[in-house]
C-alpha cells in the first residue's frame, strides 16, 4: 500500500502530534480526509470553493452583493461610515494580494445570477488580457462550462484556448448573461451604447475610461470592480479616487517602523517568530523537503472590526509602527464609490513572505506600493503634514469663545467662497466656517462639493457650488447676516414699497448678532480694483460699502510666502504625541468639508485657475494678516457657533 502525502496546503495546516493524539486513528483519518475534499473541491470548483480572504467580505458589504446576509453588510458599511451599498470600487492591492482573484471570482458569480445581461472586462492590452485576466475568468466560471470542448448551443457560447483566451473575447452563458473582453487600445469611443450590469478593469485605466464604464454601470445600479497594483505611484486614476478621500479604517504596518527598529516581518505575516522562520528556513532552500506545518500567512481578521476586538497581531512593549489605509471613503457626492487595499499578506497562496524577500531592500515609499497597495502623493502637494487625524476636529469641539474673522474670495463667473475663523490665543485658530458649505442655502439647497477630485486636472475639477447662483453683493449680504444670527435678519420685515437693497442696506451686526465678527476682510485684487458705475470708477470695497458692510483688503499675494506660513501653522513634531505642547497653530472644523479636500488636494497645477485654489487662499490671507499675533490680553470674548 503507498504511503499517503497530505496535499501541500498554504492555509489548511495538518493536526498537531497533540490534535493527532486527542483524536484518535480513525479521527485522524477523517480529519485528513475531510482536509482532502475541501481542497480537491477549491480545485475543481473555485467559483463557490475557493478559499477567501477576510478582505473579500468587507468588499462584499460595501458592494451590497446578493448572496451577502443584508443586515450583516448595513453593520460592516455602517462601521466604516458608508451609509449604503457602492457600486464602484478600487481595489489597490500589493503584489499577489488576491486583488485579481476576487474581481475574478465576483464578476462571475453576478453573472450567473444576472440573465440576459452584460459584463464587461477590461485589460490593457489583448495579449495581457489573454495572458493575465481571461485565465481567471475562465477559472471562475462553473465547472461545467470548463471542459476541454467548446459548448456551443443556441443559448451559450463558451469557446476558450490557453493561448488565444475566449473566442473573438466574448462568452455566453446558459441564461445568456454576455462577457466580452476589451482593451484599453483605441480610445473610448468604442465603449457607446449598452447597458452593463457589471465590469471589471484590471491594471493601469485611465480615468477617462472610468467615468466612460462608470456610466453604463450606473445605468443598470450595476458593479464596477478597478483592480490594481500602484506600482507606478500615484496615477491619474489613483488621484482620481483618493485626491480627499476619507480614510475611515487603518492598519499597522509591521513593515513600517516608526522607531528606526527594524520590520517586523512576522506579525506583517500574521505568524509567530517561530512560525516566520520556519517558513522563511524553507523558502531559503528552495523548498526542499516537506513545507512546516504552518499557514503561509495569517490575513488580517477584518471580522472583528465590528466587536472591536484586535484584528492584527499585537505591537511589542516598546515598539512603534505607522499606520497605512485600508478602507477609504473618496470624494464623492453621491456616496457611491470606496477604496480597499488589499495587502500581500491577505494572500497565503500568494507566497508573501516570498514577495517580501524578493522585495526586501525596498524603501518605505516602494514597500508600500509592493506589500499594501498604498501610493503616496507626489511631493507637488503643498501642505505634506496636513492630517484629518491632527487638523480636523469636531465642530462641537471648537471654542465658543474667542475673536472671530471673516475672508472673502470674489471671483467673477463663479460664487464667493468664505472662510470665517475663531483666534482662541496667539498661537490657536480655528476655521469654523466655510461657504458654500454642506448646509442647505435659502431657495438654493444642498449647493453640492465646491471641487471634485480629476486624474487629469492637479486641483481637481470645479464642482456645482462654483456654478453661479446669481447673487449679488446684497444677496451675500444677507447669507452672512442670515450665518452671523443679526437681529436685523432674524426679525426682518419686508414693508410693500421697498427694495430688497433698501431693507437689507439697513441692517447692521452692530444692532446685535449671535456671533461677533471683528473685523471682515476681502481679496485686494477684487476690492480695490475699480470698475465703471454710472460713469464713475468704483471698488467693491465701496459697493459692499454703499449697503453697509465694510470690508479691508487683504494682505499681499504672495503665494510661497502664503503657503509657508500655512505649512508653519499645521506645523508639529510627527514623532512626538500631539498634546497641548505639541500640536498645530491651525484647526479646520469637520463641517468645512470643501476646504479640508482643498488642503488635500491643492498643488497650484492651474494656477488662478485652480478648481481648489479659493479655499486656500482664505487661510493665506488670513495667516499672512497676522491677525494670531496679539497678546492675550487683546483679545476679546465674542461667543460665536456653527450653522
Amino acid at each position: 500500500m503507498s504511503e499517503f502525502r497530505p496535499t501541500i496546503h498554504p492555509v489548511l495546516t495538518m493536526p498537531t502530534a497533540d490534535e493527532a493524539a486527542a483524536l484518535g486513528a480513525e479521527g485522524w483519518r477523517q480529519a485528513l480526509l475531510k482536509r482532502e475534499e475541501i481542497i480537491r473541491h477549491e480545485v475543481e470548483n473555485p467559483l463557490y470553493g475557493c478559499w477567501e480572504s477576510p478582505i473579500w467580505r468587507v468588499c462584499d458589504a460595501l458592494l451590497g452583493v446578493p448572496w451577502m446576509d443584508e443586515k450583516e453588510a448595513e453593520r460592516i458599511r455602517l462601521n466604516l461610515k458608508f451609509k449604503q451599498p457602492v457600486n464602484v470600487i478600487l481595489i489597490n492591492g500589493g503584489w499577489a494580494s488576491s486583488k485579481t482573484e476576487y474581481a475574478a471570482n465576483r464578476t462571475s458569480r453576478l453573472m450567473q445570477r444576472t440573465p440576459n445581461g452584460l459584463t464587461w472586462f477590461f485589460h490593457q492590452t489583448l495579449n495581457s488580457s489573454r495572458d493575465q485576466q481571461q485565465p481567471l475568468i475562465w477559472k471562475y466560471l462553473p465547472p461545467g462550462l470548463r471542459g476541454s470542448r467548446p459548448i456551443l448551443t443556441a443559448g451559450t457560447y463558451v469557446a476558450y484556448k490557453v493561448k488565444t483566451g475566449f473566442s473573438d473575447e466574448n462568452f455566453v452563458l446558459p441564461n445568456l448573461h454576455r462577457g466580452r473582453c476589451w482593451t484599453y487600445d483605441g480610445g473610448i469611443d468604442k465603449l457607446q451604447g449598452p447597458t452593463v450590469n457589471a465590469a471589471w478593469a484590471d491594471e493601469l485605466i485611465t480615468p477617462d475610461f472610468v467615468q466612460a464604464i462608470r456610466s453604463r454601470v450606473s445605468r443598470s445600479n450595476g458593479w464596477f470592480f478597478i483592480t490594481f497594483a500602484p506600482i507606478e505611484g500615484y496615477t491619474n486614476t489613483v488621484q482620481e479616487f483618493w485626491d480627499g478621500a476619507e480614510v475611515v479604517r487603518e492598519s499597522t504596518a509591521f513593515l513600517n517602523p516608526d522607531d528606526n527598529g527594524p520590520r517586523d516581518v512576522a506579525r506583517y505575516l500574521g505568524l509567530s517568530e517561530d512560525e516566520c522562520g520556519l517558513l522563511k528556513e524553507w523558502l531559503n532552500g528552495r523548498k526542499k523537503g516537506a513545507p512546516p506545518n504552518v499557514p503561509w500567512s495569517r490575513p488580517e481578521d477584518c471580522a472583528k472590526w465590528l466587536t472591536g476586538e484586535p484584528s492584527q497581531p499585537a505591537v511589542p512593549e516598546g515598539r512603534k509602527f505607522k499606520k497605512v489605509p485600508r478602507v477609504l471613503k473618496p470624494a464623492d457626492p453621491e456616496e457611491k464609490s470606496a477604496i480597499v487595499c488589499f495587502h500581500g499578506s491577505d494572500n497565503p497562496f500568494g507566497e508573501p513572505l516570498s514577495v517580501y524577500l524578493l522585495n526586501a531592500a525596498a524603501g518605505e515609499e516602494l514597500g508600500n506600493r509592493y506589500f499594501y497597495g498604498v501610493a503616496k502623493k507626489g511631493m507637488a502637494r503643498k501642505f505634506p503634514k496636513f492630517s484629518r487625524h491632527v487638523h480636523v476636529i469636531p465642530a462641537e469641539a471648537i471654542p465658543l469663545q474667542g475673536t472671530n474673522y471673516l475672508f472673502i474670495d470674489p471671483c467673477g463667473g463663479r460664487n464667493f467662497f468664505m472662510s470665517w475663523f475663531r483666534v482662541v490665543t496667539p498661537t490657536r485658530a480655528y476655521l469654523y466656517r466655510e461657504w458654500p458649505g454642506n448646509y442647505e442655502i435659502t431657495d438654493i439647497g444642498l449647493p453640492g462639493p465646491w471641487a471634485l477630485p480629476d486624474g487629469k486636472l492637479g486641483d481637481g475639477r470645479q464642482g456645482p457650488a462654483q456654478d453661479g447662483f446669481g447673487f449679488g453683493l446684497v444677496r451675500y449680504k444677507r447669507e452672512i447676516a442670515r450665518l452671523e444670527g443679526w437681529k436685523d435678519e432674524a426679525g426682518a420685515k419686508w414693508p410693500e414699497g421697498k427694495t430688497e437693497r433698501e431693507i437689507v442696506s439697513g441692517w447692521f451686526a452692530e444692532n446685535g448678532a449671535r456671533e461677533v465678527v471683528a473685523r471682515r476682510f476681502l481679496d485686494s485684487r477684487y476690492a480695490s480694483t475699480p470698475h465703471l458705475q454710472d460713469d464713475r470708477p468704483v471698488t467693491m470695497l465701496e459697493n459692499f460699502a454703499e449697503i453697509g458692510m465694510f470690508f479691508e483688503p487683504t494682505p499681499g499675494d504672495d503665494v510661497a510666502e502664503g503657503i509657508g506660513f500655512i505649512n508653519d501653522a499645521l506645523d508639529y513634531d510627527t514623532l512626538k504625541p500631539v498634546d497641548a505642547l505639541n500640536c498645530p497653530k491651525l484647526f479646520i472644523s469637520a463641517d468645512c468639508k470643501n476646504t479640508i479636500f482643498a488642503m488635500e488636494t491643492w498643488r497650484n497645477k492651474e494656477g488662478s485657475k485652480g478648481a481648489t485654489k479659493d479655499p486656500i487662499d482664505n487661510i493665506r490671507y488670513f495667516l499672512l494678516s497676522k491677525l494670531m499675533a496679539v497678546r492675550d490680553e487683546d483679545y476679546e470674548s465674542d461667543g460665536g457657533g456653527h450653522y
